[in-house]
């Protein structure tokens, strides 16, 4: 019995010492799990930190896409205001220089001269001419001004469209970063329950 016995110690002997490893190993794993969990928390705070940004972004890039899909409304109304002033200047210059031209013909600027019935008639009539040919020259002048600004406003509204059409893909694409840092997020979140719960 009594080696029956000493087998039998030894055998319990070295089930302890495996049962021991065994613990040892157990709480190595554990160690390495509450690292995990540790690590797995800080990623889900830096993933919701950048979450947390992203949308911060989403949403000034929305204000800035409102702002400027009004700013873009009124100067293309501008654009459309000031060529059609241009149209109608432009028309107007032109009716009067048809009707002038007849009348300021070489005949016309002797029947001028020769019809005044005085020397201050005569200067008189001359002021009006160059008063007309002022005023026709300042309506030319205001055109060719208004069609400059017309050209710029123009490349403004270009510039303008263009960047919105990049803050609107800009805006797509934060929000599908978002929506890839969640399921991420979610993702570390389910591994750091499976493994609490192993």
């Amino acid at each position: 019995n009594a080696s029956v016995c000493r087998d039998f110690q030894s055998y319990i002997n070295d089930e302890a010492k495996r049962v021991n490893q065994n613990l040892n190993a157990i709480r190595g794993d554990l160690t390495d799990i509450r690292k995990n969990i540790s690590k797995y928390a800080q990623e889900v705070v830096q993933y919701q930190e950048q979450i947390d940004e992203l949308e911060r972004q989403i949403e000034v890039l929305s204000r800035s896409i409102e702002r400027m899909e009004s700013e873009i409304e009124v100067l293309a109304i501008e654009v459309d205001l000031l060529e059609e002033s241009i149209r109608v200047r432009d028309e107007t210059i032109q009716e009067r220089m048809i009707s002038m031209q007849g009348f300021f013909s070489i005949n016309g600027f002797v029947e001028i001269i020769m019809g005044s019935s005085n020397f201050t008639d005569l200067v008189r009539r001359i002021e009006g001419i160059q008063d007309i040919t002022y005023y026709d020259n300042q309506q030319i002048l205001l055109m060719q001004q208004e069609k400059e600004k017309v050209e710029q406003d123009k490349i403004e509204l270009e510039r303008q469209r263009n960047v919105l059409e990049d803050n609107r893909e800009n805006y797509v694409l934060t929000q599908e970063s978002v929506a890839a840092l969640i399921e991420t997020r979610e993702e570390v979140i389910s591994e750091f329950r499976r493994q609490e719960s192993q």
